[in-house]
């Protein structure tokens, strides 16, 4: 399930940077594919990052940064998924707030990510 959600995390942010105005801009097959991708994401987001969760609910009484990057990844996963639904529905222009507001917390997202995976790689080997 950890392969499917880290792949899967990397698809939609690649697809979703395809989309961006100086690269594909409002293609409409990608804009479909990124959408499609989308849905399926909320849903592994949800049901994975629940578990997750829940499997370490001892751990997060704890001050580290690995806790940081993961309550970050929580916060900005849910903005972007929030923001992407607004979008769906309201219409996409580029560059308008809701965009900006999606792009922003996906790039968040996908940082905090990679340092939480890292973080976590490095405790494995110390």
């Amino acid at each position: 399930m950890k392969q499917l959600v880290k792949a899967a995390t990397l698809l939609i942010i690649l697809s979703g940077l395809l989309l961006t105005p100086w690269l594909l801009g409002s293609q409409e097959i990608a804009v479909w594919v990124h959408l499609l991708l989308g849905f399926g994401y909320t849903v592994l987001f949800l049901l994975f990052g629940f578990d997750h969760i829940s499997s370490h609910l001892a751990e997060l009484q704890k001050k580290t940064t690995k806790n940081l990057t993961g309550i970050t990844q929580s916060v900005s996963g849910g903005l972007t998924l929030i923001s992407g639904f607004v979008l769906y529905l309201y219409g996409s222009e580029p560059m308008t707030p809701w965009t900006e507001v999606h792009l922003g917390s996906t790039l968040i997202f996908f940082v905090a990510v990679v340092v939480h995976f890292f973080q976590k790689k490095a405790q494995e080997t110390a």
